[in-house]
């Protein structure tokens, strides 16, 4: 009797921990979106979006929960920006707060990183949500160069212009 309570409360207890999901992008971040869709079951969950940036740039990261009258549903939606993939990150870089918001983090250099999500699964059937993240590049010094060797020749064939007018 005492051997099937204890494997009950096991069980019991297996059923309402918090569940953890990982997903790791298979290629590096340049300028394209990744994006997982996470799913629980009801209570508290977990999940890490690992992610490489190719190179230097922007990240825009956010969170959707997809939401069905009383049954699916999330509260409490959160996450948070790391540097290296889980569970090796030491620093964290910012945080993405509230269900259905995009976060900047400007001028991240090439590297790995992660980003740990964590929630309530409130509905009948638990919930679900979207995660995307994306990087743009930041320009070059050389595009910069372009663009002002560009702008100083329009500016020298407009003076032209206007002398030849006169």
């Amino acid at each position: 009797m005492i051997k099937k309570l204890v494997l009950a409360a096991a069980l019991a207890t297996i059923g309402t921990a918090a569940v953890a999901d990982t997903y790791t992008a298979a290629t590096p971040l340049t300028n394209q979106v990744e994006q997982h869709t996470f799913s629980h079951g009801a209570g508290y969950f977990f999940d890490t979006f690992n992610f490489t940036i190719g190179t230097p740039g922007t990240l825009s990261a956010s969170a959707v929960s997809i939401n069905l009258a009383n049954l699916l549903g999330i509260t409490g939606l959160t996450g948070t920006l790391w540097d290296n993939h889980h569970p090796n990150g030491w620093n964290v870089l910012g945080t993405l707060t509230g269900n259905n918001v995009t976060a900047n983090f400007n001028n991240l250099a090439a590297g790995n990183y992660h980003i740990d999500f964590e929630g309530t699964a409130t509905g009948t059937w638990g919930g679900s949500y979207l995660a995307a993240v994306s990087v743009a590049a930041v320009p070059e010094p050389e595009t910069y160069a372009l663009l002002l060797a560009g702008l100083g020749l329009m500016g020298t064939v407009a003076r032209r212009r206007s002398r030849n007018a006169a």
